[in-house]
């Protein structure tokens, strides 16, 4: 019986994360089938942040039928500098990570695997061709990707103040290396470069958290916040 709670509890998870309709009939046969009742459940998994906003749930979709039927895609797509470029790839799997929708494909352009973000990619088409050749195994392809990371990890020391601390350490999962009387802690984190999720929290916090080093985000860091203030000035 606790097996069949942990499935059960799986499942729900997965439904709240992206619509497919296979994966809710399962649930419903379970829960038909089975001696299942909400009040003897204990844990509970949402993954209903997943579904981003715009046209992500839709392209999910489609690229799982896609991936389904072997059929090559097409897209515009725009990189972390702005870059749009045309892409026609031969989509392999979707994946979950870092608060985004990955897709991993062939691209036949770069004639590699790439990983596409979902929320940075227009124009999607299904198209009515098909994969010809063989990828091996995916699960082990694309975990292969993700560990052989290239992207520019900037390394940063913030002073945080101690009303800060739970909404820092959430964020910015650092690691605390110094920590004074009155509260306030030094951490140590990184961002990657042109992910500027970290640069959006850092200039969130105000001036609760302050940035030692590097110069490079210091300075980023003052460019903006110039700009923000001549935006406002009257």
């Amino acid at each position: 019986m606790e097996d069949y709670f942990f499935i059960i509890t799986a499942l729900k998870g997965m439904c709240s994360a992206y619509d497919n309709k296979k994966i809710n009939l399962t649930l419903e046969k379970l829960l038909t089938a089975g001696h299942y009742k909400d009040e003897e459940q204990k844990v509970f998994i949402d993954f209903g942040v997943v579904r981003e906003g715009g046209n992500i749930p839709e392209f999910v979709r489609e690229i799982e039928e896609a991936i389904h039927k072997k059929s090559i895609v097409e897209f515009d797509y725009t990189d972390s500098t702005g870059q749009i470029s045309h892409r026609r790839v031969e989509p392999l799997a979707l994946n979950y990570r870092w608060y985004a929708w990955y897709l991993l494909a062939y691209c036949t352009e770069k004639n590699d695997y790439r990983f596409f973000k979902l929320n940075r990619i227009t124009y999607l088409n299904v198209t009515n061709k098909s994969i010809n050749c063989e990828h091996g195994n995916v699960p082990e392809l694309l975990e292969k990707k993700w560990s052989n990371d290239t992207r520019r990890y900037i390394p940063m020391k913030l002073l945080c103040k101690a009303e800060v601390r739970v909404p820092v350490m959430e964020y910015m999962k650092g690691k605390v290396v110094e920590e004074y009387e009155n509260g306030d802690f030094i951490i140590e984190t990184r961002g990657i470069e042109n992910e500027r999720i970290w640069f959006s929290m850092l200039l969130g916090f105000g001036d609760s958290v302050k940035v030692l080093e590097p110069q490079e985000v210091i300075d980023m860091l003052k460019e903006k916040a110039l700009q923000i203030q001549n935006l406002y000035r009257d």
